[in-house]
């Protein structure tokens, strides 16, 4: 028996399908580490990519929510602004709507007054006009009655009355 174990053995040797088995094997051995390596180098690149990804996307959204709150902020001051804005001018507006209404007020009461003066002048002017004119009727009315009702001695005797009365008044001072 021992004889027979021996040639199993070496009919395996010889046979050319141990040799492949051990070159495959070999061939296998020899690039299994190496392309394990390359596998390894691979999956540690993507998976450095991936988090470099996330972390990217995670400094985006903390970027978005600053943003989003600064924008909300200024949304919220712009409105404050707004009404501050409103609320000055309308102060603008009733400050010189009252400033208008005042100068206008006032340019009326001169206006008036200017008026009232010319008005008051006007009618002293007329009322004088009007006493001269009655002064002037009066006088030839009554120079052409006197003339046609009195004669010569009783014009005088009037004239002299009214002369009389005339110095009799108190004098002026």
């Amino acid at each position: 028996m021992v004889v027979a174990e021996n040639e199993v053995h070496e009919v395996l040797i010889q046979s050319p399908e141990f040799w492949v088995s051990v070159a495959f094997v070999l061939v296998v051995a020899l690039l299994a580490y190496p392309v394990a390596k390359m596998v390894k180098n691979m999956l540690q690149k993507r998976v450095d990519s991936i988090i470099k990804e996330i972390s990217d996307a995670a400094n985006l959204k903390d970027d978005a929510q600053r943003l989003l709150v600064e924008y909300e902020r200024k949304f919220v001051n712009a409105d404050l602004e707004a009404n501050e804005i409103l609320k000055k001018s309308q102060k603008e507006i009733n400050a010189l709507k009252k400033n208008s209404l005042d100068k206008l007020k006032f340019e009326m009461q001169l206006r008036e007054k200017e008026v009232d003066e010319r008005l008051n002048a006007a009618k002293a002017k007329a009322q004088e006009e009007i006493i001269n004119v009655t002064t002037d009727v009066t006088m030839k009315a009554l120079k052409q009655i006197l003339q046609e009702n009195l004669d010569a001695k009783a014009q005088d005797e009037l004239i002299a009355n009214s002369i009389s009365k005339i110095e009799k008044l108190p004098k002026a001072q």
